[in-house]
């Protein structure tokens, strides 16, 4: 039963969430669905793209959402620019198998048929240039494409389709979630300008960094190589941002979604060292709208 206003209400209409990507941003999914979840509001199917998908197909697994927390926390731990982790000499910057491992942690061997709700992940054939919908087989498979955003990560063959992140095309994939008939339908886009400060703040960093700097560059070659990886990342994910944001806008509205959540995370694609802060932000801005989502789904 749900609690609005200090009286029990029955939910009678199936909740259908469509989870945006943002790397280290979608995180706030995370607190999103803790807030669902407190509520007892329950969910009866997910969509997802990059991050997106990788928290939509934990919990559509049945996964209680306080490990998945804790698995997301752990991996925070981990540095992906880092030159361990470096692939260049094998077709992106990025070595996928950080992500791989950290996908096998959380989900284990897991197919898209043993979620105990409907989950379809989002990717794009990049020969073909179309959007696809990946609810079958294997779940790893499908969002190591979904989260590879292209140079970054690899891209995936899949089923003979060479595919890359979702988000390149739509990255909050309402349309793909209709098909299951959801009464009302909660969209979450996390690839918002707000990373406009983070990345500033790597631009300024780069070239007003200081009046010692000249001084210290003998002595910090693998640090400038790091500052440099991550203002090479950051340029190409932020031109991606502002390239998209039309075209995600135009397939939000077309989607027609009940509810639309625009979480304000001003971190960046990478900064899982932030996972506790951006979790909370996921939790306050579904506090925002739940007195309206309260209301959809009992009247």
């Amino acid at each position: 039963m749900i609690d609005i206003n200090g009286k029990k209400h029955k939910q009678t209409k199936k909740l259908g969430i469509s989870l945006g990507g943002g790397g280290a941003r979608g995180m706030a999914h995370i607190g999103l669905l803790k807030v669902l979840e407190r509520e007892n509001i329950k969910v009866s199917c997910v969509t997802g793209t990059s991050m997106g998908a990788v928290i939509g197909s934990a919990f559509a697994l049945g996964l209680p959402i306080d490990n998945i927390e804790k698995s997301s926390l752990s991996f925070s731990k981990k540095k992906l620019l880092t030159l361990r982790n470096i692939n260049l000499l094998h077709g992106s910057i990025v070595n996928p198998r950080i992500i791989e491992m950290a996908l096998k942690i959380l989900i284990g061997n897991k197919t898209f048929d043993d979620c105990k709700i409907p989950f379809e992940a989002v990717a794009v054939d990049v020969e073909s240039g179309e959007l696809v919908t990946l609810n079958e087989g294997k779940l790893i498979p499908a969002l190591m494409a979904t989260t590879a955003l292209p140079s970054i990560f690899p891209s995936v063959l899949v089923d003979g389709r060479i595919l890359v992140d979702g988000g390149v095309l739509e990255n909050v994939p309402v349309l793909p979630l209709k098909k299951y008939k959801p009464d009302v339908v909660l969209g979450v886009s996390i690839a918002n300008f707000g990373v406009r400060q983070n990345f500033s703040g790597i631009l300024f960093r780069k070239y007003y960094g200081g009046k010692f700097k000249k001084l210290l560059r003998p002595f910090s070659f693998f640090r400038r190589f790091r500052d440099n990886l991550h203002l090479l990342t950051d340029t190409f994910l932020r031109s991606l941002d502002i390239a998209s944001k039309d075209s995600d806008e135009m397939r939000v509205k077309k989607a027609h979604p009940d509810i639309m959540i625009y979480p304000d995370v001003e971190y960046g694609l990478f900064e899982f060292d932030k996972t506790e802060d951006i979790v909370k932000i996921g939790e306050d801005s579904l506090e925002k709208i739940l007195p309206s989502l309260k209301q959809l789904v009992t009247s």
